[in-house]
């Protein structure tokens, strides 16, 4: 098992790898750099989840970059040793065809919308991806910081900050302290330009 810090970078983008990773603690996020160094937040990674050689060839450069949200313990062993378990269990090698499945789906997911909707969309549909019933109310808890936020769109901090005082100032959301709950999610729901049939 690997400790793994607050703000550490795992893995590095560019660099080779040979190993797989499962997440035992924590919280971990895939970040994908441009040249310009514009960051982009790809997904994160929780208890459970696994990342890194998965394929059949390991060896190649890692296509983005896993930091730790918070203190974090991880499980790391040879990509080798990962393919002869997968081989031996079809219950890990279903559950990482699964997650693999999954993070396509988010990557589609977010193509679409980083290409096809405002920020203000992208802001609202992040919102109800997080968001979760508690005693009637739509509740998010964690609050990502703003600069987070940004990071899962595609956008920058200024603006999520904008939209969401916006947001607030109109009683779609409301600041409770740590928390951020949902007012009137019908309202949430109207900016994602979703059809109806397709809101989260």
């Amino acid at each position: 098992m690997v400790a793994v810090p607050c703000g550490y970078h795992l893995l590095r983008q560019g660099s080779r790898l040979n190993e797989v990773f499962i997440v035992r603690t924590g919280r971990l996020r895939v970040v994908m750099v441009s040249r310009s160094g514009w960051e982009v937040a790809c997904s994160e990674c929780r208890p459970g989840d696994c990342f890194g050689a998965l394929g059949p060839s390991p060896g190649r450069s890692v296509a983005a970059s896993v930091v730790a949200m918070e203190n974090s313990v991880v499980w790391r062993m040879k990509a080798c040793e990962f393919h002869t378990l997968a081989t031996l269990s079809p219950a890990v090698a279903m559950a990482a065809l699964s997650q693999m499945a999954e993070r396509l789906e988010l990557a589609f997911q977010q193509c679409f919308e980083t290409t096809a909707l405002s920020v203000r969309a992208r802001i609202a549909n992040s919102l109800l991806r997080s968001a979760r019933l508690e005693d009637g109310r739509y509740v998010i808890d964690p609050v990502p910081t703003h600069a987070d936020l940004a990071l899962r769109i595609g956008s920058k901090r200024e603006v999520v900050s904008r939209e969401l005082a916006r947001m607030h100032e109109l009683g779609i959301i409301a600041r409770c302290r740590p928390r951020i709950i949902v007012t009137q999610p019908s309202r949430l729901a109207a900016l994602t330009e979703f059809p109806e049939g397709m809101i989260p």
